[in-house]
């Protein structure tokens, strides 16, 4: 059980309130670490577990997914049996950055964050609560798991356990648990389609607006590691890319010993480009090349043929509320007018540009083909024109050759 002890005080800052908690269970809290500690963020077990799972089902499809109600205080697992550890890897890889396989904190220390009770009880009652919003809408489990995820994010801000990653990883927790439900969604059924910018959106919407209260930046899903949080989904993808590069490194491979090989029957030196050469390179050159490789691999970003959307004059509230906090306080703090509002107009983007829209490198192809369209007509127009004009040249012969023939007959006759 937890017990609640809460003092609310108001100085000259109306924003400032002290909040004390006591949290008995020291036996369950050292059980938890051990149990909610994820490890071995390089480990791809989720793959193993949708290989198995191709056959066609509907628990497969959140669609078509029965939600089984508990009664639990614990947050429900993931369903069809997807680890929570694996989804912690899932998003500690995609936070990395693919050249310098850097994140913005150490991957342990992400991973013991992501894993501790409260970001793992608001990452699971989280998921839960969007595929009731989206697939089976149930006000009452949704307003207790909503009433769960602010118990737990104000037990994070004043209780957890203190990091020298601390600030940077609440400043990232609206994007950390962006990413965290929608890997959990496409790993847990997939065989859905959620890579869409309504679906994306509509999370990063939720996470930001519970957390901090505003809006993220429209589309921010774009930087995101897909091959990481949707590994199914890029599989494919993946694996041809790396049949081309293994295809360049046997060419580059052939080519070198080809130099090397001609050195000793020429007896003097060959000059041998000096990215042939080979030596022995470090771990972080060797994946900082492969991962530029790839890079220049993927298709180049283009953006869409389109006027931008117009900037829109709205309020923005310097002193950001989080709706978790404020339910928080007006329900366990009996707080209810904590803070002020001190509001600026602002220009800013409402709209993104629709999904529909061509970019500029698909109206060049577009373009493109269709010159080469037009360029096939004028050459099968140029055809039946020679084709036809032959024809009528052949016939025109044919009329004189008879004429002639005639006149010749005709002249005969007059002779004899």
């Amino acid at each position: 059980k937890i017990t609640v002890i809460i003092t609310a005080q108001q100085g000259t800052d109306p924003t400032v309130t002290h909040i004390l908690f006591l949290y008995h269970s020291s036996a369950d809290k050292s059980q938890s670490k051990s149990e909610y500690t994820c490890r071995g963020s390089e480990s791809r077990n989720v793959r193993s577990f949708i290989f198995k799972r191709k056959i066609a089902h509907k628990d497969l499809l959140a669609e078509l997914y029965q939600y089984t109600p508990s009664n639990s205080p614990a947050p429900n697992r993931l369903p069809n049996g997807v680890n929570f550890c694996d989804m912690v890897g899932n998003v500690v890889r995609a936070e990395r950055n693919p050249l310098s396989g850097k994140s913005f904190c150490s991957d342990r220390e992400l991973e013991r964050f992501l894993s501790s009770p409260s970001p793992r009880a608001i990452w699971l009652d989280s998921f839960w609560w969007i595929f009731h919003e989206r697939y089976q809408p149930n006000k009452e489990i949704q307003n207790k798991l909503f009433d769960r995820i602010a118990q737990n994010y104000a037990f994070l801000l004043l209780n957890e356990s203190k990091s020298h990653y601390e600030e940077a990883l609440l400043k990232k927790l609206p994007t950390l648990l962006s990413k965290a439900v929608y890997t959990s969604f496409c790993c847990c059924f997939p065989q859905s389609w959620f890579n869409t910018h309504e679906f994306k959106s509509s999370i990063c919407n939720t996470m930001s607006l519970w957390i901090s209260g505003i809006y993220p930046c429209l589309q921010s899903y774009n930087s995101w590691d897909y091959s990481e949080l949707d590994p199914e989904r890029f599989r494919r993808e993946k694996l041809i890319l790396q049949r081309r590069l293994l295809k360049k490194r046997e060419f580059s491979l052939f080519t070198s010993k080809r130099c090397i090989s001609q050195g000793p029957r020429q007896n003097k030196k060959v000059l041998c480009p000096k990215t042939l050469v080979l030596r022995k390179a470090a771990k972080l050159v060797k994946r900082i090349s492969e991962a530029r490789e790839l890079e220049n691999m993927l298709p180049k970003q283009s953006h869409p043929a389109c006027k931008s959307p117009e900037l829109i004059s709205n309020f923005f509230n310097l002193y950001g509320k989080s709706p978790l906090i404020v339910y928080f306080l007006q329900n366990y703090a009996c707080l209810q007018h904590c803070g002020k509002d001190v509001l600026i107009v602002r220009r800013e983007r409402t709209k993104s540009i629709p999904e529909s829209v061509l970019t500029y490198a698909e109206v060049i192809n577009l373009t493109l083909s269709n010159m080469k369209k037009r360029r096939d007509n004028l050459h099968q127009l140029s055809w039946l024109h020679r084709n036809e004009w032959n024809y009528f040249d052949e016939y025109l012969k044919g009329l004189q050759e008879n004429f002639l023939r005639y006149l010749r007959g005709i002249r005969e006759g007059a002779l004899s």
